[in-house]
């Protein structure tokens, strides 16, 4: 039940992406071309922050386990600027 909200997201996100390829694939292949690469673009920028934002979790729970919880509090804040930035 936790999960359902981010299953409904991709899912709805999957949807409006096939649906954009199909209608744009109408308009002849050299758009579907250019469509194509714009989305493996966007995906890999994507991917690489979610990535490293991702990563932070695993600092900041090596940080608590520690005992070093200044540096737990550094950790997420360099985060949440990156996340802003990107």
């Amino acid at each position: 039940m936790v999960a359902l909200p981010m299953v409904i997201s991709q899912a709805s996100n999957t949807a409006m992406v096939f649906i954009n390829r199909v209608m744009v694939s109408r308009l002849g292949d050299l758009h579907l071309a250019a469509v194509m690469s714009g989305g493996f673009l966007q995906i890999t920028v994507t991917a690489f922050f979610v990535g490293l934002l991702g990563y932070v979790n695993a600092i900041v729970a090596q940080y608590s386990g520690a005992g070093r919880l200044d540096k737990c509090a550094s950790s997420a804040f360099q985060s949440f600027l990156v996340a802003i930035a990107a």
